[in-house]
């Protein structure tokens, strides 16, 4: 059976590196849920994300698709705090970025 299912993310309102992001799940088959994940820690949980996600890759038919974008919010405000706290937490992709702009 197929899962649709619309994922948030939530960034706190200030830059404290204990403060959490807020996951909200909302699935057609099994409901809404909810994952707190500290700032500091958002890159951990998507490298581990992403390599248990190839590690299945030979069955094709369980992996998800991401349908549509992110949204960041409406206006160029919301977009630049997005984009400028993800490059304090985590500097290596920002240089990354930074160097494919080149």
């Amino acid at each position: 059976m197929n899962h649709f299912s619309k994922v948030l993310v939530e960034l706190p309102e200030d830059d404290d590196e204990a403060a959490d992001a807020t996951v909200i799940i909302d699935c057609d088959v099994c409901g809404e849920s909810e994952v707190k994940i500290r700032l500091a820690h958002l890159g951990s949980v998507m490298r581990a994300l992403t390599q248990t996600l190839d590690s299945l890759q030979p069955r094709k038919n369980s992996i998800t698709e991401p349908f549509g974008q992110a949204v960041y919010g409406d206006d160029e405000a919301a977009r630049a705090r997005v984009r400028a706290q993800l490059d304090r937490y985590f500097p290596e992709w920002k240089a990354k970025r930074l160097r494919e702009q080149k």
